[in-house]
């Protein structure tokens, strides 16, 4: 952090970047201990000023050990080529089995290995170095480049999250000369290579096989799908060389998942059984699902808005109106850090309801309607029926001043009668835009101020079930509890609309949510 990317730095930020990263490198001691040896002909590093010699170079790429050159026009286009072979050099460990790129196609690239199958040390050396040589650079005033909606930031966008790529050569030669062998990878989260490189292929069954993702999932979550995977396909191997099938079991095959996976880093166990699309925005990411349309991103507004002519909302309609609107706010933000894009990314996602006009537009915070308000005031005006941007809003909470009429003297028509509202906690973002932590502390000051409660307001707080996130009730309220609750239609359901979903209401589910009703269940509190 705080160094441009290879694609763009300078030739003094990449001897930088070799100094602190070498720096923190030589730091490492026991296994770690090694020693850096910047490329042939670079003149950057002191402690070898004309580079490595070109024995140990030619050494270290015969091994598969060190990257070449950039000789594709891809890296060349990118910039990574810049300034070769300044500054660039790799580090290892006496014994050959931990290695760190330096300034190639991103800052770091560090590389774990050995041969065999004893993963569990391969990765608890790749934590401990990659921990170790962060708190160097945190010494140094720098740090790695990390934020919570991508996670580690690296040159490829195909990179980002971990970064984290857990490989093995296998020989699958029966396995992978079934023609839906691409497919069986994908069913088990994972994507096979030749072994000679991403673009290479394989003559005789001999795979790279890797994890797929990147991002969306833990370091540890990807490397268990990766042990899983390729543990199952040397089973299936065996199965075909003894001449059995295996059809019915590729036909259920999926990618491991934790059995205690739970917000913000997994999906809870409660929403495992829903559809993927509801899924999708029930974990800790932005809703992005390109079988519902929702693909605006709700953390950072693009240049420009996607054609709005099939849309019909409140709050298109007046960006609509004025097409110089969207380029006035879409790089505000709030001081509690909410944009335009997690405001209106459910309005553009949703281009409109059948039954009903919608708003397409909600609040991250407070202040949200203020920053906003050039595209919050006039879809409140049109929602409203024409309430103006400077009128004020009465409030009366007084029961002396209601009419003193029955509605039904009779009694034989009305069934139930009820007053609803919503209130928000001042200092908290709003549902959209509130964070694991804050819902949390969302629900412990609310459910404090309900358990106050005396006379027929007294009660029980009942959190939905799943949820880890209350301490009198560790696991939630029962089902029974729960879809009794849902029966009498006193209950909200899990988010099951894009209208919800799309506005990150979802996030995180069931986590920190729950209800509050008295005894004599005639009064209800829905919490977050």
């Amino acid at each position: 952090r705080g160094f441009r990317l290879p694609p763009a730095c300078s030739f003094e930020e990449r001897r930088e970047l070799e100094r602190v990263i070498v720096k923190g490198l030589m730091s490492l001691t026991g296994d770690l201990e090694g020693e850096y040896f910047p490329l042939h002909g670079s003149r950057s590093f002191e402690g070898k000023p004309t580079g490595m010699s070109e024995e140990k170079e030619e050494q270290l790429r015969k091994a598969g050990n060190l990257f070449q050159e950039p000789d594709s026009t891809l890296l060349l286009s990118s910039g990574c080529g810049r300034h070769w072979p300044d500054g660039r050099g790799i580090f290892h460990n006496k014994a050959m089995n931990f290695f760190v790129w330096v300034n190639e196609e991103d800052h770091m690239r560090i590389i774990s290995m050995e041969k065999g199958d004893n993963v569990d040390a391969i990765f608890r050396r790749f934590a401990q170095a990659t921990e170790g040589v962060a708190k160097v650079l945190q010494g140094e005033g720098y740090d790695f480049m990390h934020n919570s909606h991508l996670g580690y930031i690296l040159t490829c966008p195909s990179n980002l999250g971990t970064g984290l790529r857990a490989g093995t050569i296998v020989k699958i030669p029966k396995l992978s000369a079934r023609k839906d062998f691409k497919d069986v990878c994908g069913r088990l989260g994972l994507q096979a290579r030749g072994t000679a490189g991403v673009d290479s292929v394989s003559t005789d069954g001999r795979f790279d096989i890797s994890n797929a993702d990147r991002l969306g999932k833990s370091e540890t979550h990807l490397v268990n799908i990766f042990i899983r995977g390729v543990k199952t396909f040397i089973e299936w191997e065996q199965m075909l060389e003894s001449g059995k099938s295996i059809d019915d079991m590729i036909a259920s095959a999926k990618a491991w998942e934790p059995t205690g996976s739970y917000p913000p880093t997994g999906l809870a166990a409660s929403v495992a059984g829903l559809p993927e699309w509801i899924k999708a925005g029930c974990g800790d990411a932005e809703y992005i699902c390109a079988e519902k349309g929702a693909t605006f991103p709700g953390d950072t507004c693009p240049p420009s808005l996607p054609d709005l002519s099939g849309h019909n909302n409140f709050a298109t309609d007046v960006l609509k109106a004025d097409p110089t609107l969207y380029g006035k706010l879409k790089d505000r933000k709030t001081s509690k850090g909410v944009g335009l894009a997690k405001c209106l990314k459910t309005g553009i996602d949703n281009k409109g309801h059948p039954n009903i006009k919608t708003v397409g537009l909600v609040a991250g915070d407070e202040d949200s309607y203020e920053v906003f308000k050039e595209l919050f005031d006039p879809v409140i005006s049109a929602r409203h029926g024409g309430y103006a941007s400077d009128a004020s809003h009465p409030t009366d909470m007084n029961p002396s001043n209601l009419l003193q009429e029955k509605i039904d003297p009779t009694g034989k028509y009305t069934l139930t009668t009820r007053c609803r509202t919503g209130r928000s906690v001042r200092g908290f973002r709003l549902p959209p835009a509130c964070s694991f932590e804050e819902r949390r502390e969302l629900e412990r000051v609310i459910v404090k101020g309900l358990m106050s409660l005396t006379g027929d307001l007294e009660g029980e707080y009942f959190p939905l079930h799943g949820s880890r996130s209350f301490e009198g009730k560790p696991t939630g309220m029962s089902e029974e509890k729960e879809e009794q609750l849902r029966k009498a239609g006193n209950l909200f359901q899990e988010p099951d609309s894009t209208l919800l979903l799309s506005s990150g209401c979802g996030r995180h589910w069931p986590d920190g949510r729950g209800i509050f009703h008295n005894k004599a269940m005639n009064f209800f509190v829905w919490v977050n």
